[in-house]
């Protein structure tokens, strides 16, 4: 004996059968989505965690070893400023001093820029940790650790360029492994200043030769 499947029955069963496909493909797609969107999500970590170019970075009101206060940032002299940030226990920051100091030397006679090691480590082990390597540059402690999360500086090492109106213009947020690495760095702090540019403009526009 044969039974009928009553149509109400039949209609159920082809709309759930839609509605799996339909779940199916949203699932698919959504996924799709996601897969897409997981560059730009690292992407924007990665912009959060290191400084970027044309970031502007606040005045910061640190201290140098021997005590002296030193501007780091927009500097009052306006000088271009050359920033190194480590700390005593990363590996990296050691592997990075000649590089460092090899900087520091090329730029000592240049009177517009201003090279600052910065240090987030605490003064004493700082202390200790400029006396075993001869540092010989000026080695600064930044008042707090906010100040450097200000700057987006999660991680070390870190050589950053910044302008004389406390504009990023270059970073490096890995070891200096060549001379490529340092000619660039030296040459963003070269770079003629913002001041500079600006009085070469007028005097373009004035007709003075």
């Amino acid at each position: 004996m044969n039974v009928r499947t009553p149509d109400w029955m039949n209609r159920r069963s082809v709309v759930g059968f839609a509605t799996a496909v339909s779940v199916a493909m949203l699932i698919v797609v959504l996924s799709l989505e996601v897969r897409a969107l997981r560059p730009q999500a690292r992407e924007l970590r990665r912009m959060k965690a290191v400084p970027t170019v044309g970031q502007w970075v606040p005045k910061v009101e640190a201290t140098a070893l021997d005590g002296r206060v030193a501007t780091v940032g927009e500097s009052p002299d306006r000088r271009t400023q050359v920033l190194v940030f480590f700390t005593v226990s990363c590996p990296y920051c050691r592997q990075n001093l000649i590089a460092w100091q090899a900087l520091s030397d090329s730029l000592r006679l240049d009177s517009r820029t201003q090279m600052l090691w910065v240090s987030l480590s605490p003064r004493d082990s700082t202390v200790d940790y400029v006396r075993e390597h001869a540092i010989q540059s000026e080695v600064v402690l930044f008042p707090d650790r906010r100040a450097s999360l200000v700057y987006r500086v999660k991680g070390v090492p870190i050589t950053m360029v910044v302008d004389d109106q406390g504009r990023v213009t270059h970073v490096h947020p890995s070891l200096i492994v060549n001379e490529v690495d340092a000619n660039s760095i030296l040459l963003a702090a070269r770079t003629p200043r913002a001041a500079d540019a600006r009085t070469s403009a007028r005097v373009s526009s004035s007709g003075i030769p």
